[in-house]
């Protein structure tokens, strides 16, 4: 899932990370404001994070 902003991805995070395994926890990264990584309680494995701004070059 990738969302346009923290707090977007930041909802979802919340939402699927009740009952999960977390295995990279939301935060910010070398190419991301927010990146995280979680198996949810059904065995779903996902990654979350924010899409990096477009440059106009």
């Amino acid at each position: 899932m990738r969302g346009t902003s923290l707090a977007e991805v930041q909802v979802c995070w919340d939402g699927l990370s009740d009952g999960a395994e977390v295995i990279e926890p939301l935060a910010a990264s070398a190419w991301s404001a927010g990146f995280g990584m979680l198996t949810d309680r059904y065995g779903v494995t996902w990654v979350l994070d924010v899409q990096a701004p477009v440059e106009n070059g």
